[in-house]
């Protein structure tokens, strides 16, 4: 797998925080993405659709719930826009244009994203099943139409408008540069403890517009 390199490509840098972010580059990312999805996140956080701390309303937009649209955002403000800054600091045009690469590489064929696609909601409602009593599948059964009008779609959505910016910070920038200094498992376990502190603004972002959800419809197949 090829990796964007963390060693500078370039002179020295002149700027004091330019030279800060090309000897922790890794440092630099994680803090300009954490700070980038909480500036992005806490109006909608504090408004009074949100934990009701200020006394604003954030208006819907169309019928995409509004977290959508702040997870867009934030996704942008956060992982891209870190993984951006550090690149062309640290490596140059020559680190940009792989990092950009990463945005449209397919490693596997499609039938392979078809089986996570398909195969992830599928395991879900094994196990939810075996819990439950067979409801969760009775209620598949009795709404399958709904993996098609509205799991896909989310998913769809989700991906094109969120994962892939997101992603291609976190998996294109952030675990390449750990791989390289701590190795795959050490790696994988950073990011993904890292991505906790992330997590908490997903879910502030998430759970006043559950009910509007893709997640929250699609639970009604499991019966629940």
């Amino acid at each position: 797998m090829s990796t964007i390199t963390t060693t500078p490509q370039q002179p020295a840098a002149s700027s004091p925080i330019k030279r800060l972010i090309s000897g922790h580059p890794l440092i630099a990312f994680f803090v300009i993405a954490f700070a980038g999805e909480w500036i992005v996140t806490l109006p909608l956080v504090l408004a009074q659709n949100g934990l009701g701390l200020f006394p604003y309303t954030i208006p819907e937009i169309g019928l995409v719930p509004l977290a959508y649209w702040f997870s867009v955002l934030a996704s942008i403000a956060g992982p891209t826009l870190a993984s951006i800054v550090v690149t062309a600091i640290i490596s140059g045009k020559g680190g940009m244009r792989q990092l950009l690469r990463r945005y449209v590489l397919w490693r596997v064929g499609v039938r392979w994203y078809l089986l996570v696609i398909a195969g992830v909601p599928l395991i879900q409602l094994a196990f939810a099943s075996i819990f439950s009593g067979g409801a969760p599948l009775v209620a598949f059964l009795q709404h399958w139409p709904l993996f098609f009008t509205v799991y896909l779609p989310n998913i769809l959505i989700i991906s094109v408008a969120i994962q892939i910016w997101e992603e291609g910070g976190w998996s294109g920038f952030a675990v390449p540069a750990l791989q390289q200094r701590f190795g795959a498992w050490r790696a994988w376990c950073s990011v993904h403890c890292g991505l906790c502190f992330t997590c908490l603004s997903s879910l502030f972002r998430g759970s006043f517009s559950r009910v509007k959800s893709g997640s929250a419809r699609w639970s009604c197949i499991w019966g629940s």
